[in-house]
């Protein structure tokens, strides 16, 4: 399934509620691992939405963008894994 970011958060944000309240996950620690998936999703090929508009405006090769994205997918993916096994991170400052 591939959709833009905008609408895979209006579409299943409603149909996975039921399941946050049911496993009592916060939301807004589902929120920022929800965005941060997203954010790879957009990042990374075969779609990479992102990563193909930054390429058409700097008029580069996709081969040399992609090399030089590579560190910032990286640290995409540790944050993630980061955000998801320790949500202290993501709740601290909604908590104050």
């Amino acid at each position: 399934m591939l959709m833009e970011a905008n609408a895979a958060i209006v579409m299943m944000t409603p149909l996975l509620m039921p399941l946050l309240t049911a496993y009592k996950i916060d939301t807004i620690h589902f929120g920022m691992i929800m965005s941060m998936n997203l954010y790879i999703g957009l990042l990374t090929p075969p779609v990479g939405v992102c990563l193909l508009l930054g390429n058409t405006i700097g008029g580069g090769q996709f081969s040399k963008t992609l090399k030089e994205a590579i560190p910032f997918m990286l640290i995409a993916l540790v944050v993630l894994l980061l955000i998801t096994y320790f949500p202290p991170l993501t709740t601290w400052l909604p908590s104050l």
